[in-house]
C-alpha cells in the first residue's frame, strides 16, 4: 500500500510542475496545491523527488533571492534556449537560430557551455515600470 502512495504522491508533485510549466514554483506553492488535492507530503519528499527530477533533466532549478524555485521541462525545451523574466518569473521559450550559433561559437571558440537562459525583463513587467 505504502508504494501506491508514495506513487500517487509523485505524481502530483510532477502534475502541479507540468501545470504551471510556463513559471518557476517554489517547494512552498507545490505543498499548497498538495494540500488543496487533499495529499500531505512532507517537505523533505518533494525535495528529494525535485533533485530526481533534476537529475533526470525534467525540471531546471533556479535560484531567486535566495530561494530555490523549480521548472518542468520537456524534451522540447531541452533543444532551445529561454528567456527569463526577472521581475514575474515568466519563461519564454526561444527558438531562435542566432541563440544556437551563438552557443556553438561559445563553446567552440571559448571552452564554455552557455546555461541556455537569457535573464531581463519582459514587456508586460517593463508596461508596469513605465506606468509607475
Amino acid at each position: 500500500m505504502r508504494n501506491n502512495y508514495n506513487t500517487k504522491q509523485k505524481e502530483l508533485i510532477l502534475s502541479c510542475l507540468i501545470q504551471n510549466k510556463e513559471k518557476c514554483i517554489t517547494v512552498n506553492e507545490i505543498v499548497k496545491y498538495l494540500n488543496n488535492n487533499d495529499t500531505k507530503v512532507g517537505t523533505t519528499t518533494i525535495y528529494r523527488y525535485l533533485e530526481f527530477l533534476e537529475k533526470n533533466n525534467m525540471v531546471k532549478k533556479f535560484n531567486e533571492n535566495n530561494m530555490s524555485k523549480y521548472q518542468y521541462i520537456d524534451e522540447f525545451c531541452l533543444r532551445h534556449s529561454h528567456l527569463k523574466c526577472n521581475k514575474c518569473g515568466k519563461l519564454i521559450h526561444l527558438e531562435c537560430s542566432e541563440i544556437n550559433d551563438l552557443n556553438l561559437h561559445v563553446i567552440k571558440n571559448h571552452g564554455f557551455k552557455m546555461d541556455n537562459i537569457i535573464y531581463g525583463i519582459c514587456d508586460d513587467c517593463e508596461a508596469n515600470n513605465e506606468k509607475n
